[in-house]
């Protein structure tokens, strides 16, 4: 179950908080941004070595950068 859907679903219903209401940084394509995108979670894959990402993504290179993803 750790980083499934499913496990995301439980830690939303959990925290009482609706899947679009939560961002989720990592750094493995399935487990972090994936698997949270597909329940609707705002997911960013984190790429602090800045290896060359070929996919359309939200990509950060550091946690700094998220805040140009965030509507205040």
């Amino acid at each position: 179950m750790k980083k499934s859907k499913e496990f995301y679903g439980k830690i939303c219903e959990l925290l009482k908080v609706k899947p679009e209401e939560v961002i989720h940084i990592g750094d493995h394509l399935v487990f972090d941004y994936l698997n949270p995108k597909e329940i609707g979670i705002n997911a960013f894959l984190i790429n602090r070595n800045q290896h060359k990402v070929e996919l359309r993504i939200p990509v950060i290179n550091n946690l700094e950068e998220i805040l140009k993803f965030l509507n205040y």
